[in-house]
């Protein structure tokens, strides 16, 4: 898989969030997640230090209201179920 232009590395611990190719890596190793939960962590990485709204993280990641609801109660608790 060939990086995007734009990559960026962020390690967190043993994680390790390849913004250029959507994926979080533990230890090396993939950690599977859908393309919608990598960006939601991203924008929660990116946005550390600071306490960021649902509002706001919907909006960021869902310009669309039609999808909004269902895609967010998917991806967050995703997240929330990481080691």
């Amino acid at each position: 898989m060939t990086p995007k232009p734009n990559r960026h590395v962020y390690e967190l611990g043993p994680f390790r969030l390849d913004t250029g190719n959507h994926l979080l890596l533990r230890d090396d190793e993939v950690i599977q997640l859908k393309p919608k939960v990598v960006e939601t962590l991203l924008v929660l990485v990116e946005s550390r230090g600071r306490v960021i709204g649902k509002d706001e993280l919907i909006e960021r990641l869902w310009p669309r209201p039609l999808k909004l609801r269902r895609s967010s109660k998917i991806a967050l608790p995703v997240i929330r179920q990481q080691p």
